[in-house]
């Protein structure tokens, strides 16, 4: 996700891109487990994101709010 995130200049096309291809993967990884994207968002929300916005976090300012918008845009898809 961190890699889509930067290489993108737009957040709501990429935001579109990074779900088609986790939902692709989720199918490939284990079709008969049937995990959903919002599973996989919620996963990587709670493991991964904490870690970067931390207020003791090491990463910059830019990371922080870059991540932030990703966190929200792909929380607005998922709830269409």
């Amino acid at each position: 996700m961190g890699s889509a995130a930067f290489r993108a200049d737009d957040v709501a096309a990429a935001t579109a891109e990074i779900l088609e291809v986790v939902e692709l993967a989720t199918r490939l990884a284990a079709p008969a487990h049937g995990r959903t994207v919002r599973e996989v968002f919620l996963m990587w929300r709670v493991a991964f994101l904490p870690g970067v916005l931390m207020p003791a976090s090491a990463s910059p300012e830019v990371v922080k709010r870059h991540f932030r918008q990703y966190a929200h845009a792909l929380e607005r898809a998922l709830d269409r």
